[in-house]
């Protein structure tokens, strides 16, 4: 009988083990970010337009991590993102109740939701696994994503 009993508690040695482990997965970060609007010559950004950043793998495994926020803001967190290498995408929509919404949604489409899309986008980072809190900088006026 005391055997069976022990063979019982396998399957929980069994899990508290690769708990500890971490199963050999990735562990994610989290990225502090900081966003740089397009030259006012391209587009002018209103405090209001709601800004979206998305970071797509660009092996296409795994799961995209995502900011959204104001441009006044211009700052941003993405929690969870495993370490590899992103596309970075970026989106802006006017706030609908604003004057001209309409026609600046036409021009945000055209001076940076198309040329940032996940089918055009240029930008792309490599997110280390270390540190477990990351910080970037998407900066529109360079054309760049840089750490730190």
């Amino acid at each position: 009988m005391p055997a069976r009993k022990s063979w019982s508690l396998l399957p929980l040695v069994a899990v508290a083990l690769l708990s500890l482990l971490g199963c050999g997965g990735k562990t994610p970060v989290t990225l502090q970010g900081k966003f740089v609007a397009p030259p006012a010559t391209k587009v002018k950004l209103a405090e209001t337009d709601q800004v979206e950043i998305r970071f797509v793998p660009e092996d296409g495994k795994g799961q995209a991590g995502a900011a959204t926020f104001s441009a006044k803001d211009a700052a941003f967190t993405v929690p969870k993102v495993l370490p590899g290498k992103y596309k970075v995408v970026i989106t802006v929509n006017p706030y609908s109740g604003s004057p001209k919404s309409e026609e600046r949604k036409h021009d945000l489409k055209k001076a940076i939701n198309e040329r940032y899309s996940e089918k055009d986008s240029k930008l792309s980072v490599t997110i280390p696994d270390q540190p477990l809190q990351q910080s970037v900088t998407v900066d529109l006026t360079k054309d760049s994503v840089t750490p730190g």
